[in-house]
């Protein structure tokens, strides 16, 4: 009677001492291609299919590796912007591109205007990682600030 287990969507699973009961992580068998292996959507073929790969390494290692599904889904989705961001980047300074938005849409280059928009929604993606960053670093401690 104890293990009862009520349902309510909004507040989730709880016991009956109000305690949020949190599903266990499905065994690998039964979890997606995407989420045992995360760059497997990356083509590693091409260029940018290995950069691709390169920053969701790289994101999910400062993550600590994570097999949470949703914290790989937020490393996936902000590699993906940022490729997407350095490519835009890239094209619209090799003249692929000029600040005349509405030109370039019509033509199907790339604009200023899409540069900074999809820097801006990377650098989101990034932030939403929660990253320690070399800048914003704490610099080592000195043994005579110690003392001091």
């Amino acid at each position: 009677m104890l293990n009862r287990v009520t349902i309510d969507p909004t507040i989730g699973s709880r016991d009956l001492f109000g305690e949020t009961i949190r599903p266990r992580e499905p065994h690998p068998v039964r979890r997606s291609r995407i989420t045992n292996r995360p760059t497997a959507r990356a083509d590693q073929d091409t260029a940018a299919g290995r950069r691709l790969a390169d920053l969701i390494r790289g994101f999910l290692a400062e993550m600590g590796n994570p097999c949470n599904s949703v914290a790989q889904a937020d490393a996936i989705r902000a590699a993906e912007l940022t490729c997407a961001a350095e490519d835009a980047r890239a094209r619209l300074l090799a003249g692929d591109g000029d600040c005349n938005a509405v030109a370039q849409r019509a033509e199907g280059k790339t604009s200023i205007d899409d540069v900074v928009k999809i820097e801006r929604l990377a650098r989101h993606a990034v932030r939403k990682l929660g990253l320690r960053s070399a800048a914003n670093a704490q610099p080592p401690r000195d043994i005579m600030d110690l003392i001091a």
